[in-house]
């Protein structure tokens, strides 16, 4: 499961399920017209370097990671709040 993004309204909360080949998330960062997208990926893409020298040549930055919802760009803070959260919706109702 990856982080997905709405390019319309900019939100990336939704979530999607990866399938087939796709193990990993990604999230792609256009410089100039500053849009964001993310989604689930396989290691094919992640590792195609012809894409990624082409992204560094227009201002796109792409990244890869492996793991559930990892594409957050929120960082751990984000994640802790997360599991906290569902951990204690769990406990209490």
């Amino acid at each position: 499961m990856c982080y997905t993004c709405d390019i319309f309204n900019k939100d990336c909360s939704n979530i999607v399920t990866c399938s087939g080949d796709q193990n990993k998330c990604f999230s792609t960062k256009v410089d100039i017209i500053g849009v964001n997208t993310k989604g689930c990926a396989s290691d094919a893409l992640c590792e195609n370097s012809l894409l990624n020298t082409l992204g560094s040549i227009s201002g796109t930055q792409t990244t890869c990671c492996e793991g559930i919802l990892c594409n957050s760009g929120q960082g751990l803070k984000r994640t802790l709040s997360l599991l906290l959260g569902t951990l204690l919706s769990l406990l209490f109702f």
